[in-house]
């Protein structure tokens, strides 16, 4: 399956491998801002303004609705159990909600300014939030509790992505001045600093095994670092 979020306040499903549309999920009370399929691709997300909605793939029917943040949702995850959520809010707040009832569990306020890019940790006990104000943090995923603020003291640039390491030990982050940058989760130190890109890093991603971050950005290039040339001096 292939999800689409347009401005024409819609989400859609097609088939994969013939194009059909499967539904389209019309409800949404602005443009459609993320989405994402549960780790079991059973349930299906997508946000528009300050709502997330759950819709149910089997019958496209809405699920629950995730009601909450005082302004536009900008990023979302399931957890990888596909248990609990994780949005970013223009509201400066993250918000961790389970999936099945819709109930807020944590509200994460950890930055003064909008969170752009959220996610868990491959154990799902942390998460991580990355925002306009330069910052990354990471927080205990059931309490809210702060664990560390990634900040070298000299990065005045908007972090835009964010995205653990498969075995939870790093984090990448890509920041509007086209730098990405690795971190150590657990001591909080910066690492190394990637740079190439010619404007702002809008992805990143751990390849399998760890050895590569994959970022994209506005200068219409994707790069692939090497990450294990780094943990050498380590």
């Amino acid at each position: 399956m292939i999800a689409t979020g347009s401005t024409d306040c819609s989400a859609k499903i097609w088939d994969a491998t013939n194009g059909h549309l499967l539904y389209a999920f019309d409800e949404h009370p602005a443009d459609v801002t993320q989405m994402a399929f549960s780790p079991n691709n059973r349930f299906f997300a997508s946000c528009a303004d300050c709502f997330c909605f759950i819709w149910d793939v089997e019958t496209g029917a809405k699920a629950v609705d995730l009601v909450g943040h005082s302004a536009v949702i900008w990023c979302m995850r399931f957890s990888n159990k596909g248990d609990r959520i994780i949005t970013g809010s223009e509201d400066n707040t993250a918000r961790v909600w389970d999936a099945c009832s819709g109930d807020e569990l944590v509200t994460i306020r950890e930055h003064t300014g909008p969170v752009w890019s959220v996610s868990f940790s491959p154990d799902d006990n942390e998460v991580v939030t990355a925002a306009y104000d330069c910052v990354v943090a990471t927080c205990d995923s059931f309490s809210g509790e702060r664990h560390h603020i990634f900040y070298d003291g000299q990065n005045d640039s908007p972090v835009n992505a964010v995205a653990y390491s498969k075995s939870g030990g790093l984090l990448a982050s890509g920041s509007a001045d086209g730098i990405v940058r690795l971190w150590d989760v657990l001591a909080g130190n910066l690492m190394a600093e990637f740079r190439g890109h010619e404007e702002k890093v809008k992805a990143v991603v751990f390849t399998e095994g760890d050895s590569d971050i994959i970022s994209s950005s506005e200068d219409g290039t994707v790069r692939i670092w090497n990450v294990h040339d780094v943990l050498r001096l380590y």
